[in-house]
């Protein structure tokens, strides 16, 4: 039986960013390694596994993470799809997690068709689980291409408006904005310890336009407060954080929820973002989570 490989250790985690560097695939995976290996983000414990032994197609991470529920990355790095293959590497991943079985929430990223064939092993191995949402994203990063452009531009902001950073004080702040439902806590290690942006009114110092990032690498909670909008602000914000990432040598992406149709619109008409999509086909990302009964 071809076994599921964890990646333990420092060399076995330098192989994995090896493995996973470069494909639009394997982009959550990839930050998730890259931010635990080099000790950006202390607030997680991460496994990370892939299958088959040799030449994996398919990756397998769980980050349990402190003041967040405990979440399930899963990922395929070709275009080709074995629902077989799929499901014996799946079989022995969630046979690794009994730990989780006694969490109350747990969340699970990974493509559409992906979660649809985990369902049925779900019901086995998490008996006591049951999915409350599923939210669907639409997930843009930036090519090489465009990273180098993106690096050229002098971003500039409107009178009255300066960037300046976010202080971990302030984090109960962005928890009441639309865009955030996460704890404070949380919302506080990532100011802490990934980048961000802040664009603050220059003579009162009000939070006008932040941006965060996850331990995933991924850019989130783009939030610009009513009043100030239509100015070009989240913009300048969006770009400003693409270039800081790109300094710390990642990747800038982002997934958008698909109801914010004016964001995805304006993500897919901007020279600075691709769509992940596989043969034309934008590809389906989905956040679903799940409560015990």
């Amino acid at each position: 039986m071809i076994m599921l490989k964890e990646y333990l250790g420092k060399k076995e985690l330098e192989a994995a960013l090896e493995l996973t560097q470069g494909i639009p695939e394997l982009l959550f995976i990839h930050h998730s390694i890259k931010n635990y290996y080099m000790n950006h983000y202390p607030c997680n414990e991460l496994r990370i596994f892939s299958y088959p032994f040799e030449n994996p197609i398919y990756w397998f991470l769980v980050d349990l993470q402190k003041n967040a529920c405990p979440a399930i990355h899963l990922a395929q790095n070709c275009d080709f799809h074995d629902r077989f293959v799929f499901l014996t590497a799946a079989t022995q991943f969630l046979g690794e997690l009994e730990m989780l079985v006694d969490y109350k929430k747990i969340s699970i990223s990974t493509e559409l068709h992906l979660i649809h064939d985990l369902s049925s092993l779900l019901h086995e191995f998490f008996s006591d689980h049951q999915p409350v949402s599923r939210v669907p994203f639409t997930v843009f990063y930036m090519s090489d291409d465009q990273i180098e452009d993106c690096n050229k531009l002098d971003v500039t902001l409107p009178y009255g408006f300066t960037f300046s950073k976010l202080d971990v004080s302030e984090a109960a702040k962005l928890v009441h904005c639309k865009t955030n439902d996460d704890s404070i806590a949380l919302i506080g290690d990532r100011i802490r310890y990934l980048p961000s942006v802040c664009i603050r009114h220059a003579n009162s110092g009000d939070i006008v336009t932040h941006e965060l990032c996850s331990s995933r690498g991924d850019m989130l909670n783009l939030y610009t407060h009513p009043d100030n909008r239509r100015q070009g602000l989240a913009s300048a914000a969006e770009i400003k954080l693409a270039q800081r990432i790109i300094r710390e040598n990642g990747r800038p992406f982002k997934a958008v929820p698909n109801h914010l149709t004016s964001i995805i619109l304006s993500s897919e008409g901007s020279p600075f973002w691709t769509i992940w999509s596989r043969s034309s086909t934008p590809v389906q990302f989905t956040v679903t989570c799940f409560e015990k009964c």
